[in-house]
């Protein structure tokens, strides 16, 4: 008797579908490394507005469409996501603040990076329309660059909660004048085409906002992890100090470069 595999039911793969896109949107949310500035309670309110705001995507057709989604996202989030406080706030009884328009797009912009861009959701031919109308997400470091790069622009705001939609969209403006400057100056060296801005536009964040001395940090504090991790695991050697729990704790001869 042979074995015969039931078809999938339309409605199973639609149940599947859905909780592909519900992880995914989890994962961005996680990478915007945002959710502890808001209050606890407020994280499921997040990721069913991105849900809705995401199934909206089929209906994307040009660049106003986008821009009026985000605004709708941002301009909801701004009025019913809190920031947390501090344990002393709380004893204080001081005011809770609300999310600024900045925080509030930088949530949308890199959830809508990591759907869109890396997961290529909900489809491929829908995420072919949505990409080169992502917005460029911003932070803290990228805001102070733009304004280093452009101090004519008036922009003054340092940081994402000081940022209104006024100052998102002027700092968006010079986000994609730097993504310019930035394919002109590469596509002398190596004839780009212009479809190159499309993904400086969505990476601008990941190659250009981060500052060359946190980068290092970071380097380095991974590899010291790595070797403390080594050591912990590592056999102890002959001629060896050993620590109560059986650990060469015996210095190097020549000390660890970590950068």
């Amino acid at each position: 008797m042979s074995d015969q595999t039931s078809p999938i039911s339309s409605a199973s793969l639609q149940q599947a579908e859905d909780a592909k896109a519900k992880n995914i949107i989890e994962m961005g949310l996680d990478f915007t490394a945002m959710k502890w500035l808001f209050q606890k309670e407020s994280t499921p309110k997040i990721l069913d507005r991105l849900e809705t705001a995401f199934a909206k995507f089929h209906r994307i057709e040009s660049q106003n469409d986008y821009d009026r989604l985000h605004e709708d996202f941002c301009n909801w989030f701004t009025e019913n996501v809190p920031r947390a406080q501090k344990k002393k706030q709380r004893e204080a009884g001081a005011p809770i603040k609300k999310s600024s328009y900045g925080q509030a797009a930088k949530v949308m912009d890199i959830a809508a990076k990591v759907y869109v861009y890396y997961c290529n959701m909900p489809s491929p031919e829908i995420a072919r329309v949505i990409v080169p109308i992502l917005h460029g997400a911003l932070d803290n470091e990228i805001v102070q660059h733009l304004i280093r790069k452009f101090p004519g622009a008036g922009v003054k705001s340092e940081a994402l909660e000081d940022i209104d939609c006024n100052k998102y969209q002027q700092l968006q403006s010079l986000v994609a004048k730097d993504v310019q400057e930035i394919s002109i100056r590469r596509s002398t060296v190596s004839n780009m085409t212009t479809s190159c801005s499309v993904g400086l536009i969505v990476s601008y964040g990941a190659r250009f906002g981060i500052s060359p001395r946190r980068r290092c940090a970071t380097n380095r504090a991974l590899r010291e992890l790595r070797f403390r991790r080594e050591l912990r695991t590592r056999p102890p050697q002959s001629g060896c100090n050993v620590d109560r729990s059986g650990r060469c704790c015996t210095p190097r001869s020549a000390p660890l470069r970590l950068c």
